[in-house]
């Protein structure tokens, strides 16, 4: 879903990182314009979206990760 997210919304490149510190991370960062700095608090609100759509992408990825440690 993240790495969905990232090359849905790049402008050109998309970095994928991963690292083993304390458990696993992985990260996904993208050259794209990001959120806009007014929608910043809703990213996580299910169907909050700064363009159209269902905006269910962030929420399920934050309800999966919290118990995992993330």
């Amino acid at each position: 879903m993240v790495f969905e997210n990232a090359v849905r919304y790049a402008r050109t490149t998309v970095t994928l990182s991963a690292s083993c510190e304390d458990g696993l991370r992985i990260e996904a960062m993208d050259d794209g314009g990001g959120a806009p700095g007014t929608f910043r608090g809703l990213l996580f609100q299910p169907g909050g979206r700064a363009d159209a759509g269902a905006g269910l992408g962030l929420p399920l990825a934050r309800r999966l990760a919290k118990p995992a440690g993330g």
